[in-house]
């Protein structure tokens, strides 16, 4: 069984907007988007004639059990707020998109502080250079922009200090 988080985006007359979100469990393989749509339809029915607003977007967000995964242990000098930010190109696309990671390692850039370049010859880097770039399973599961078009390339990464 598969635990789902379904997020609907209600907007306001002003366009203000405000997000319902449920977990559901849905089966198993490739019925769990097929189930978890439905059931997010069933319950905008059941929203859409107690409300007064429109309703703007639909998500579902599935939650593995990663509890098998291999995992860090937490350096005692990890800040969130120590990020990287990549930019990333779309295949066909103008704009670039931006990925940032929080608790980033120091000796993954070339240099220290802000605004130094990620180190593109660190085997741990080209390796997640990798995965943004090709997907896994031959192509079959790959980061795509929030338009659907898939990603090309990573054009490159910098260290960031902040929030989100």
């Amino acid at each position: 069984m598969a635990r789902v988080l379904l997020s609907l985006t209600i907007e306001d007359s002003d366009a203000d907007t405000s997000t319902v979100s449920v977990y559901v469990n849905a089966g198993d393989g490739d019925t769990v988007v097929s189930l978890a749509s439905d059931y997010a339809h069933v319950l905008w029915d059941a929203i859409q004639p107690i409300i007064d607003g429109i309703l703007v977007d639909v998500s579902i967000t599935l939650k593995p059990d990663f509890s098998g995964w291999t995992n860090n242990i937490v350096d005692i000098l990890s800040d969130v707020e120590e990020r990287a930010t990549f930019t990333l190109r779309v295949c066909g696309g103008s704009r670039p998109v931006k990925l940032s990671l929080p608790t980033i390692k120091e000796e993954v850039f070339e240099n220290a502080g802000m605004g130094a370049f990620v180190d593109v010859t660190n085997s741990d880097i080209q390796a997640f250079y990798f995965v943004l770039e090709n997907g896994v399973v031959d192509n079959g599961i790959g980061m795509t922009d929030t338009h659907g078009t898939d990603i090309c390339q990573v054009m490159f990464g910098e260290q960031f200090f902040g929030k989100g």
